[in-house]
């Protein structure tokens, strides 16, 4: 027992020094992987925002988030501020060279489907994209959301392959 006691001790004692303060600077954020290996160019982030088209104006709440009622957004009923028929989808996307740099085959591709059926497809090629910096956020719209749960993949693809890709659903759905 006590040499339980004393083994506990010394791997507390060993992870204070090892670990590094989750709250302070250099802390992870959540589902970011840290190494010391080049970094990949591919998919980094993806968002959507509601399209409001009685004001022209985009919500500023990412609906992929979670925090966002997606009840009745075609008829702008659920606290929406008012009818939804589109949304704007930012890619986050990392790649060591934007604009003529760009190899031609490198695009991004979009896919946005409601159950089976294929709502969208689009495809953007990266040399339309200038940068210094490594990361950008490439825009799609998607029209015809409507009423059920619409997954949106994003993939990027380098020489007909495709590298990384990241899906997530926007829960629409309508009813009393």
């Amino acid at each position: 027992m006590i040499v339980r006691i004393i083994v506990m001790q010394i791997l507390a004692a060993l992870l204070v020094v090892i670990l590094p303060d989750l709250h302070g600077p250099g802390a992870m954020n959540a589902g970011e992987v840290t190494t010391n290996a080049p970094k990949q160019n591919g998919i980094t982030s993806l968002r959507a925002f509601l399209y409001y088209q009685e004001k022209g104006e985009f919500n500023r709440e990412d609906i992929l988030s979670g925090r966002v009622s997606l009840r009745n957004v075609v008829g702008g009923i659920s606290g929406a501020e008012g009818p939804s028929g589109a949304i704007l989808v930012l890619v986050g996307v990392r790649h060591t060279a934007f604009g003529q740099k760009t190899p031609v085959s490198t695009f991004v591709k979009l896919t946005a489907k409601a159950g089976k059926k294929n709502i969208s497809t689009q495809e953007v090629n990266l040399r339309s994209f200038w940068s210094e910096q490594e990361t950008i956020e490439v825009p799609f719209m998607v029209h015809r959301t409507g009423c059920e749960p619409l997954e949106i993949t994003a993939s990027f693809v380098e020489q007909n392959k495709t590298v990384s890709s990241l899906s997530r659903t926007a829960n629409f759905h309508c009813g009393e």
